[in-house]
């Protein structure tokens, strides 16, 4: 959302599903790693680093969490974000902010994590 008149940058939340069926065995972590490097090779990101990595608990099944920072269209961000596995399929929960707004919405990204249900 926007904070105030002339706030140039929206904090969001991005789901992005993925049916990860053809790479058989792959984990929670390895979906990480593939997230992360495709999130340093994209050009509109500069100066991506991870700032923490955790094991994490999604609706009762084993998730990864990352925090990290970078820049985007001139505004230094701070993000998290969350994957995890269910059927083979990749659920990416992705929130970013600006740094000084980060813990500011960071309660409303918990507020939606606990109420995520897998229906299998």
């Amino acid at each position: 959302p926007l904070e105030f008149d002339g706030d140039d940058f929206r904090e969001n939340v991005i789901l992005s599903v993925t049916d990860m069926s053809q790479f058989e065995g792959i984990t929670v972590s390895q979906t990480m790693d593939a997230w992360v490097q495709q999130t340093e090779s994209d050009t509109t990101f500069t100066g991506f680093e991870v700032v923490s990595r955790e094991g994490a608990t999604l609706d009762g099944h084993s998730a990864e969490q990352i925090v990290y920072v970078a820049e985007r269209d001139g505004f230094k961000a701070r993000g998290s974000t969350i994957v995890v596995l269910v059927d083979m399929v990749a659920y990416v929960f992705t929130y970013t902010a600006a740094v000084g707004s980060y813990d500011t919405f960071y309660r409303d990204l918990i507020g939606i994590l606990d109420n995520v249900q897998f229906i299998l």
